[in-house]
C-alpha cells in the first residue's frame, strides 16, 4: 500500500474540497426594494409603463407554473452579469418561503441553451410594486453580440396562493433588443429548451452588468468567441480582459488557418492604428478584408504586447487554440432577405418551413438592420417588394392573425417594419445614410393609417388637450390605473 506524503495529502484534500464545492448546488441571494434599481455602466433595464401582468407560482402543467423570461442582446465586448431583477404589480405580495431557479442561456430562434443555473430562496415578503433582485454567487459570463434569455421559475412555496402569488409587471414592446417569453411548465418552475414568445411585450426588468475584473491579468473572452462557428464579419475583433489595458511592446497576429498547409499570417504591431485600447478591451479593425466570410482564423497575442493594472505585462500565447473561430459562409441576414424577396417576386418560391426559418433569422438579426448601407437598402427593398407583389398590410379582412405570428410572411414583414422603426430611424443613422431615406416610406402606410402630404418645414401648432379623467368606482378594472392617451392630431 502506498503511503501519501504530507504534500500529496494536502493536494488530495484540496481536490476533494474543490469537487465538494463543485458538487454543491450554488445558492444566490435575494433582496427587495420599492425603488427602481440604479442603471449604471453596462446595465440593461426596461422601466416602461405597465400595460399588463404575468404571474408565476409553484404549479405543474399550467401557465403560472412556467418559468418567466426576457431575452436581451449584449454589447460587443464580453461582460459579467451580476444580478437580475423583476417587479410585482401594485396591490399584491408574495410571502415567504419560496424557492426559485434562475437560468441564463443563449437564444437562437425559439431554442434556449443553458449557460448558467442557480437556486434562490425567498425568506422575506416580496411586497406590492417592489423589485426583487436575484444576485448570483459569482458573476455569469456574457459573450459579446449575443442574444441571451434569463428566466425565473418558482419551484416550491410553503405559502399557498391565498398568501400571495407574484404578479409581474409587463410593458409594451419598450425594450427593442429583446422580448418576453414563457417556458416549461410540466415541472413547477423548471424552464425548458423551447421558448414561447410574446413579440409585442416586455417585462419590467433590470440586469446588473459590469466589466470583468480581478487578478491575475487574464484573457476572459473574444468576439467572435473561441471555438465557435458561423460567426459574422464585424468591423472589429474584440479581446476582453479582466484589467484595464495599455499598449506594451509586441504584436498581435491574425492567422488564416482555413488551409492548414497554407496558413496566411498578418502581423500587426501593437502601435498600429488598427489596434485600439478601450478600458479592458483590445479592438482590432477588420478593414481591408482582414476577416472574410467562409474562413477560419486564429489570433495570437505576443508576450508583453499588452499591459494590465500597474503595468503588469500579459504573457500572451503562441498557439492557434486559445482563440480561434470559423466565419459563416455568408451573411445570414442578407441571405434571408434575398431568399424572401425571391419568393415574393416568384423567382424562387419557398415552402412554409423555409419561410419560417428566414423569418426567425430576420427577427434575431434585426439589431443589425442599421449596421451598413448595404443592409439598410436590402431591408427597405424587401418591404417595398412585399408592398408591390402582395399589397399593403392591414387591409380589409386582415391578413395578420395571432395563430400565424411565429412564421407567417405578413407577420415577418410587420416585424421587419418594426425593426426598421426601432433600429434604423435614429438620428445617427439618418445622418450617416441620408440618401437612403430620401423619399422612402412604407407602402402599407397609404392604406393604414392613411396617406398624408409632406408637412411644411418649421410648422408649429397649438393644440388644446382635454386631460380630465374620471375616478374609478369600486374595484379597479383592467389597466384602469394606467395613463390615458389623448391624440392631438399632429
Amino acid at each position: 500500500m502506498k503511503t501519501l506524503t504530507p504534500h500529496r495529502t494536502a493536494a488530495l484534500l484540496a481536490w476533494v474540497f474543490l469537487f465538494a464545492m463543485l458538487a454543491t448546488s450554488r445558492a444566490g441571494t435575494v433582496s427587495v426594494s420599492s425603488s427602481n434599481p440604479a442603471v449604471n455602466g453596462f446595465d440593461i433595464a426596461n422601466f416602461g409603463a405597465r400595460t399588463g401582468s404575468d404571474k408565476f407560482f409553484a404549479e405543474n402543467g399550467t401557465d403560472s407554473g412556467k418559468a418567466k423570461g426576457q431575452t436581451f442582446r449584449t454589447r460587443s465586448e464580453a461582460t459579467w452579469l451580476r444580478s437580475v431583477a423583476c417587479k410585482t404589480i401594485g396591490g399584491v405580495s408574495a410571502t415567504a418561503t419560496k424557492t426559485y431557479t434562475v437560468r441564463v442561456g443563449k437564444v437562437v430562434g425559439t431554442a434556449f441553451t443553458v449557460t448558467h443555473t442557480e437556486t434562490f430562496t425567498q425568506s422575506i415578503t416580496w411586497g406590492s410594486s417592489q423589485f426583487m433582485t436575484f444576485t448570483f454567487t459569482s458573476p455569469v459570463l456574457l459573450l459579446g453580440d449575443t442574444t441571451y434569455g434569463v428566466d425565473i421559475g418558482m419551484t416550491s412555496s410553503t405559502s399557498t396562493w391565498q398568501t400571495g402569488i407574484p404578479y409581474l409587471v409587463t410593458t409594451d414592446d419598450d425594450y427593442t433588443s429583446g422580448q418576453l417569453y414563457n417556458t416549461g411548465g410540466t415541472t413547477a418552475g423548471v424552464g425548458g429548451s423551447t421558448l414561447t414568445f410574446s413579440v409585442s411585450e416586455d417585462r419590467q426588468f433590470h440586469l446588473n452588468i459590469e466589466a470583468p475584473n480581478g487578478t491575475p491579468l487574464a484573457f476572459i473572452a473574444g468576439n467572435p468567441p473561441d471555438s465557435t462557428a458561423n460567426n459574422l464579419v464585424r468591423p472589429e475583433l474584440i479581446a476582453t480582459f479582466n484589467q484595464t489595458l495599455s499598449p506594451g511592446t509586441g504584436n498581435i497576429v491574425i492567422r488564416d488557418i482555413t488551409d492548414t498547409a497554407n496558413v496566411i499570417t498578418t502581423t500587426i504591431p501593437i502601435g498600429d492604428p488598427r489596434i485600439v485600447f478601450a478600458a479592458n478591451n483590445v479592438k482590432i479593425s477588420t478593414a481591408g478584408a482582414l476577416i472574410q466570410w467562409g474562413k477560419k482564423y486564429a489570433v495570437r497575442i505576443g508576450s508583453g504586447a499588452l499591459l494590465g493594472d500597474g503595468g503588469t505585462p500579459f504573457a500572451g500565447w503562441t498557439n492557434d487554440t486559445t482563440w480561434n473561430f470559423n466565419m459563416s459562409a455568408a451573411d445570414p441576414l442578407l441571405a434571408a432577405i434575398a431568399a424572401l424577396k425571391n419568393h415574393l417576386n416568384g423567382t424562387a418560391p419557398l415552402d412554409a418551413a423555409t419561410i419560417a426559418t428566414h423569418s426567425v433569422t430576420l427577427n434575431n438579426e434585426k439589431i443589425r438592420f442599421a449596421d451598413s448601407a448595404t443592409i439598410i437598402a436590402a431591408v427597405f427593398d424587401l418591404i417595398t417588394t412585399y408592398d408591390t407583389e402582395v399589397g399593403p398590410l392591414w387591409h380589409v379582412g386582415a391578413d395578420l392573425t395571432r395563430a400565424d405570428e411565429a412564421n407567417d410572411l405578413p407577420w415577418t414583414i410587420a416585424r421587419t417594419m418594426q425593426g426598421v422603426m426601432d433600429q434604423v430611424y435614429k438620428s445617427s443613422v439618418l445622418a450617416a445614410h441620408e440618401a437612403l431615406f430620401t423619399g422612402y416610406k412604407f407602402g402599407s402606410s397609404v392604406n393604414f393609417p392613411g396617406a398624408c402630404a409632406t408637412p411644411p418645414a418649421g410648422q408649429t401648432r397649438t393644440v388644446a388637450i382635454n386631460a380630465s379623467f374620471d375616478d374609478t368606482f369600486g374595484r379597479e378594472t383592467q389597466m384602469w390605473s394606467e395613463p390615458a392617451r389623448r391624440p392631438t392630431g399632429t
